[in-house]
């Protein structure tokens, strides 16, 4: 009989009393509201399991502490990493503990050994080891937000295992701690060991071994690939450590505090050949021919795959620029090492020649391209889980492994298994060690779970009969936990529970995973069970490319990588808080739970409190690799709930700011003095708000220019010098400048939600813009959030604005394109760029610094960094100052510190006013750069 997943004797007893004990006695957070509870409910698997509450604690010491109170109490308890799981281990009826916040410090580096905390992310590590010239090389596709612990307890894998081995083969030591409070460092079995507890525990596991030394021989297969249950293969030669029976065993043995890391040198030389296959039987059969050339990873992408990246904004360039044509299947195959690896990418050449393939393999040995494309194959799952619609790719077979003689075979077969269930599957990954990421597309609403257990016991079958694991990689959880007997065996399945009762007797930790689970179809645990449904009041936006609002929420599949803290502006509240709730997987998860109910009387305030930091950067909808664009949502919440509640007095003076700012100009000084006297009684902050001009910006050009100088109301009241240097750029460019008077894109009223406010302004823009239009005049603009809004925004706002949103361009976008007769004099000056979000977001920065490019003798160096945190009227909103100038400080200001004669360019109104008031220097928009290298005068 299963275990439940929470243990009777809780089920009964209080958890406000469990939350009470928690906040006296931890340095810790502690959550137990509902809202926090249903966003720790999921990962990036099919199920949701509500928690008990969430322990995130400050100090290794409260971590102890927490599992010391649980223990007392009877409560289970579940150690959480990133959330990124996609088999379901990081969900459970469990106390959670969340070290991602807190305890993420890179300890020690002693030579090739690293100790480390267990919420340090992957990437950080490595950026901390790369001055070193070394690297952890356990590279997941979700290192940017995968955490140690998280990756230990995972037994994960990475693309190049073929050279480096799994998580457990770099792991040296575990420093944990049980339930029963000890706390042991679990390492070699041989040679001096710790306390006497530790050693009886020890000589239980030698004798075990010994005891099934031929069952484990019999049983495990023979492959690099296997993560199925615990390593029970470890115990004995050549490895003979205890540490890797945590390694994999997904927090269900103990809870990882320390973890002891084998390093690797980072091979100074890498290249990659992209081999190109008509078909894709075929590039799986060839596969055991080319990794006998020793490659350090052999990556699949399969044509689906391909498609789907060719349509994500992020992906497009690089995919259109190393895939020819439309193969079936293509094969990524690096070479790294100390010697120069052109000559292996020449003999791969010669080999798929040999084997009737000429001129297969596109070489690509440049650093930075081959960075490009490996990030599209990083992000497979998530280019997978674009699709629209309620039938999803879904884990469950994803990561079977079998011997690389049998691929194609298996391969050929699944596939019809597919077809015989009237779906398909979509194909990536780690040919190299014959663990192919495979997920049937299946509706989980309807009759995917019976389909599931369906093609599960047939993909079983099979992988039995070619001698493979069933898990080759993501590890068991909730789906693939049942499936550990039929491989193991009773014997071995027995000899999983006995380890597990010696160090957990009351199955505390982790329950339902590897030892005693549940059935992976029971509906109870999934996400979407049955009845769920979702109740959308009628939109004010249009979402119909989703199939309405509640669908483009669903898009969320919770793989995380709104967490990661590399390039990109995705996601800066995250970034400052740490905190789940202000991450766009948070949020999104919080939309979806309160419009299914899930949330109750409460779900509109969580919504809100969700999205109040929220900076609509747009940075998840170009960076989310599943779509998530929450900006867009932000402003069909604020619609709702403001409709409810009415506009606070601060959203009216934001709202409406297009509309008072040519009366207020006119009469500046008074207008700035009673901006002044109110910024306290509209709970704006102490900061400096932008000053009224007298001379703002009057020109209107010519009647039936062939561009329309777009000049939005921050550049024309506040900043006038802006848009007279760009109509003095456009025309010594050649250009007939029209200049439109009178007119808004409406972008104030959506940031507070008011959106038929919005749609009357972008009615009357377009209806100003429609002769210029008809006539083909492109439409410039100066700041990206209002130039985008015409771009993004409009598309769903109003009918008839495609037109509009072809023909806008960013004032350098237009140049870049179309530079005119523009000539420029020398400037010898360092530039420091920094990037507006949407700029970002709609992958403008190229073109900005093409055209600061343009002018002889600038050095332009554009700065690595998210949002600066202004982001419209956020920063100057009182409750959000503190948090906004934070933002800057992460990167964006320390940067402009360490380049103090640097001149600084910035296109954002937000961002220059940020920068201004966090240093104490304005940047410059690109059009004043322009304007001064006309004549060489800055």
């Amino acid at each position: 009989m299963n275990a439940p997943l929470i243990p009777v004797k809780f089920a009964r007893a209080d958890g406000s009393a469990l939350a009470a004990r928690l906040r006296k006695e931890l340095d810790a957070e502690i959550l137990f509201d509902r809202a926090s509870r249903g966003r720790y409910a999921t990962d990036a698997s099919i199920y949701q399991v509500e928690p008990l509450g969430i322990v995130v604690p400050r100090t290794e010491e409260a971590a102890r502490a927490a599992i010391s109170i649980a223990a007392d109490a009877g409560v289970p308890l579940l150690p959480r990493g990133a959330g990124s799981s996609q088999c379901g281990q990081a969900v459970g009826a469990a106390l959670m503990i969340d070290h991602t916040k807190y305890l993420h410090r890179v300890l020690e580096v002693d030579g090739e050994r690293a100790t480390v905390q267990p919420g340090v992310v992957l990437d950080q590590l490595n950026a901390a080891l790369r001055p070193k010239g070394l690297w952890f090389p356990v590279d997941v596709s979700t290192s940017a937000q995968a955490t140690i612990g998280g990756m230990a307890g995972n037994n994960s894998c990475g693309s190049r295992s073929i050279a480096y081995g799994n998580m457990v083969h770099n792991v040296l030591a575990i420093d944990a701690v049980t339930v029963a409070g000890d706390r042991w460092r679990f390492g070699p079995i041989d040679g001096p060991q710790g306390p006497s507890a530790y050693q009886a525990f020890v000589a239980k596991l030698k004798a075990l071994y010994e005891r099934e030394r031929a069952e484990i021989e019999a049983r495990f297969p023979k492959l690099l690939r296997k993560v199925a249950g615990y390593n029970l293969d470890h115990l004995g030669e050549p490895y003979r450590n205890a540490a890797h029976l945590l390694v994999g065993s997904e927090g269900t043995l103990a809870y990882s505090e320390r973890l002891h890391l084998k390093l690797s040198r980072i091979p100074p030389r890498r290249a990659l050949g992209v081999c190109h296959f008509a078909k894709f039987h075929t590039a799986m059969d060839l596969t055991q021919h080319i990794v006998k050339l020793a490659p350090s990873a052999v990556e699949l992408v399969d044509r689906t795959m391909i498609e789907l990246a060719r349509g994500i904004a992020a992906f497009r360039k690089t995919v259109d620029a190393f895939i020819r044509g439309e193969p079936d299947a293509i094969l990524l195959v690096e070479f790294a090492g100390e010697e120069d690896p052109l000559p292996k990418l020449k003999q791969l050449g010669a080999l798929l020649a040999d084997l009737g393939l000429p001129g297969s393999v596109v070489e690509v040995p440049d650093a930075r391209a081959q960075r490009d494309i490996w990030e599209v194959r990083k992000a497979g799952l998530n280019i997978m889980m674009s699709m629209k619609g309620d039938g999803k790719p879904i884990s469950f077979i994803e990561d079977c492994a079998v011997p690389l003689e049998h691929l194609a075979e298996y391969t050929d077969r699944l596939t019809r298994v597919f077809e015989r269930h009237g779906t398909r599957g979509t194909w990536y990954a780690h040919a190299s060690v014959g663990t192919l990421h495979v997920r049937p597309i299946l509706d989980m609403r309807r009759d995917g779970a019976a389909k599931m257990r369906a093609i599960a016991e047939e993909a079983c079958a099979m992988v039995k009969q070619y001698k493979g694991a069933y898990s080759g990689e993501h590890g068991d959880g909730l789906v693939r936990s049942e499936w550990i007997a039929p491989f193991f065996g009773p014997r071995l399945t027995g000899a999983l529970a006995e380890i597990k009762s010696w160090l957990d007797p009351r199955g505390l930790m982790n329950p339902g995973k590897i030892v005693d689970p549940p059935r992976m179809d029971d509906a109870s645990l999934f996400r979407y069970k049955p009845g769920y449904r979702a109740d959308v009041p009628a939109s004010v936006l249009d979402w119909s490319e989703w199939g309405g609002f509640d669908k483009a929420v669903e898009m969320c599949n919770n793989n995380g990588h709104c967490r990661k803290f590399d390039a990109g502006a995705m996601c800066p509240s995250y970034r400052a808080t740490r905190d789940e709730i202000h991450l766009t997987r948070g949020r999104a998860n919080t939309l979806r739970l309160a419009l299914s109910g899930q949330l109750g009387a409460e779900g509109d305030e969580a919504v809100k409190a969700a999205l109040d930091l929220c900076v609509s950067c747009k940075g998840c909808k170009r960076e989310c690799p599943t779509g998530v664009d929450m900006a867009r949502m932000k402003i069909e919440f604020l619609a709702h709930y403001n409709a409810s509640r009415g506009h606070s007095a601060r959203d009216r003076a934001i709202g409406f700011l297009p509309r008072y700012a040519p009366l207020a100009a006119r009469m500046a000084p008074l207008a700035n003095l009673a901006t002044a006297l109110l910024k306290r009684p509209l709970r704006f902050a102490r900061r400096p708000l932008p000053r009224w001009r007298a001379d703002y910006f009057r020109a209107t050009g010519v009647a039936d220019g062939d561009v329309v100088l777009f000049v939005d109301t921050f550049n024309r009241y506040f900043e006038p010098e802006n848009a007279r240097a760009a109509h003095a750029v456009l025309e010594a460019a050649g250009y007939r400048v029209q200049i439109p008077h009178g007119v808004c894109c409406g972008r104030t009223f959506l940031s507070v939600g008011m959106v038929d406010e919005a749609r009357h302004e972008a009615q009357r823009l377009l209806e100003t813009l429609r002769p210029a239009l008809a006539r083909g005049a492109s439409i410039v603009g100066l700041e990206p959030s209002c130039l985008y809004s015409l771009r993004d925004e409009y598309t769903v706002l109003v009918k008839g604005a495609e037109a509009l949103a072809e023909r806008a361009f960013l004032f350098e976008e237009f140049l870049a394109q179309r530079p005119g007769r523009l000539r420029f004099q020398e400037m010898k000056h360092d530039v420091l760029l920094h990037g507006h979000c949407h700029q970002k977001a709609f992958d403008a920065m190229p073109a900005l610094e093409q055209v600061l490019g343009m002018v002889p003798g600038l050095k332009v160096r554009t700065i690595e960094t998210s949002c600066c945190g202004m982001a419209g009227s956020f920063g100057y909103e009182a409750e959000h100052a503190d948090l906004s100038m934070k933002m800057a400080e992460m990167t964006l200001l320390p940067a402009i510190r360490n380049a103090p004669e640097a001149m600084l360019v910035a296109d954002g109104t937000s961002c220059r006013h940020q920068i201004l008031d966090g240093i104490g220097r304005k940047p410059l928009h690109v059009a004043r750069v322009l304007e001064a290298a006309l004549s060489g005068r800055v």
